[in-house]
């Protein structure tokens, strides 16, 4: 019993000692969503958002365990005959910050271009394998011309894509997101991060798997109920298709992951998803599809999920 609370304090120090370190990594000068960029809508009228939703494709780990490159097609013509207004990644789509990945995304960045209606914005969020684990976010921001925290603005709808590369948001991000969703207002928003707010059963003790300062994602949680009807989308985890409801107007979906694991089928089984937003009532419907379907079919997908915020 002495030796499990001394490894439990010792595991405490250490993740203090991370959480104080990459706060200082997440410290602003200016505030990154208080000017949003702009984002058109494609489509007539501006009663429902569209989405494609992927996470977590760790490109390059195919070599080891998985093969993505040969379910590409089957996304690439769901997205082709799909009208969405962006597409979200949801961070680690690349397994190591190293030039072999990197080339891989970009590889994979301009297929989805070609697919894509003009116009048609990406919006990559940041996870931890993709800066290298988190040590080299300048890194990653000019290899894809991204910043790491940004805000974008369709029709009625606020994207906040906030930076949780290190499993914490830091005091200085999450005062800048109060400041800016106080001074954008919109009908609804949607937060973008990498690591979940929290999970279920024993993920929900393991920092791992969740932001690792309950403190922080209590404040962000507070900062999302004064402002309005909010989504979040995360990643990470790779046992995804959760929905946490954190009150009536602010749920979380945790996003299956792209990359097909199959050793030992432990890991998800490989998704994509289409989100779809009715600005005027608040319902949500999530469709996945899994990625060795080689037909997907928007009618029949092999996941969804409806709610309302």
């Amino acid at each position: 019993m002495k030796r499990l609370i001394l490894l439990a304090a010792t595991a405490l120090i250490i993740v203090s000692c991370d959480i104080a370190l990459f706060d200082e990594k997440l410290s602003l000068d200016d505030n990154p969503f208080i000017f949003p960029i702009v984002i058109e809508s494609g489509k007539d009228g501006n009663d429902t958002l569209d989405f494609i939703v992927i996470s977590d494709a760790h490109l390059n780990r195919e070599l080891r365990d998985s093969n993505i490159w040969r379910n590409t097609d089957n996304f690439l013509l769901f997205i082709e005959e799909s009208d969405v207004d962006a597409v979200l990644l949801l961070g680690d789509m690349i397994d190591d910050a190293v030039d072999i990945d990197y080339e891989s995304m970009h590889s994979f960045l301009s297929l989805m271009k070609e697919r894509l209606d003009d116009g048609t914005p990406i919006i990559y969020t940041l996870g931890n394998h993709d800066a290298n684990k988190g040590s080299s976010v300048e890194a990653w921001e000019k290899e894809f011309g991204q910043g790491s925290m940004e805000a974008y603005r369709i029709s009625d709808t606020m994207i906040y894509k906030l930076n949780s590369s290190f499993r914490i948001f830091g005091h200085d991000q999450l005062r800048a997101l109060e400041d800016a969703m106080r001074n954008n207002r919109a009908g609804y928003n949607i937060i973008l991060t990498h690591v979940p707010l929290g999970a279920k059963g024993l993920d929900q003790s393991l920092f791992e798997f969740t932001i690792a300062d309950i403190d922080e994602r209590n404040a962000l949680l507070k900062i999302i109920d004064e402002n309005g009807s909010t989504l979040t989308f995360s990643g990470h985890h790779h046992k995804g298709a959760v929905l946490n409801s954190w009150s009536e107007r602010h749920k979380e979906y945790i996003f299956s992951a792209f990359h097909k694991r199959d050793l030992f089928g432990l890991e998800s089984e490989g998704y994509y998803f289409l989100v779809r937003l009715n600005q005027q009532s608040g319902d949500v419907s999530i469709q996945g599809f899994q990625i060795d379907n080689t037909n997907p079919e928007i009618d029949n997908p092999d996941i969804e999920v409806n709610f309302r915020i």
